[in-house]
């Protein structure tokens, strides 16, 4: 993800400056840079959505073989 990001920085000749504002980073970057960025990102939320499922289910009662199974 950096080497793609450092890459593209300096062959660009972008200043760090223009990197500051949050939006920034986002309109400069072509697909190939940031999907990277992307991949990280959805590895993060999915076992967020997981455990929060589990959670209701362990709340509501509703546990059984299958579930734990499935989990």
């Amino acid at each position: 993800m950096y080497i793609r990001r450092i890459g593209f920085i300096k062959s660009q000749k972008i200043r760090p400056q223009d990197l500051v504002a949050s939006s920034a980073p986002v309109q400069i970057w072509p697909r190939n840079v940031s999907n990277p960025s992307d991949n990280l990102k959805n590895l993060f939320e999915i076992p967020v959505l997981f455990y929060a499922l589990v959670l209701y289910l362990f709340v509501t009662k509703q546990v059984d073989i299958v579930y734990v199974t499935a989990a």
